[in-house]
């Protein structure tokens, strides 16, 4: 995998999970 794409991709996953408003898919949450 690219580390600019998976930078991308936590910063992304990072951002939606400090959104009160934006829930990751269940599917991409490690529980």
């Amino acid at each position: 995998t690219h580390p600019a794409l998976a930078r991308l991709l936590l910063h992304r996953y990072d951002e939606a999970l400090a959104s009160p408003a934006v829930r990751p898919p269940t599917a991409l949450a490690p529980a």
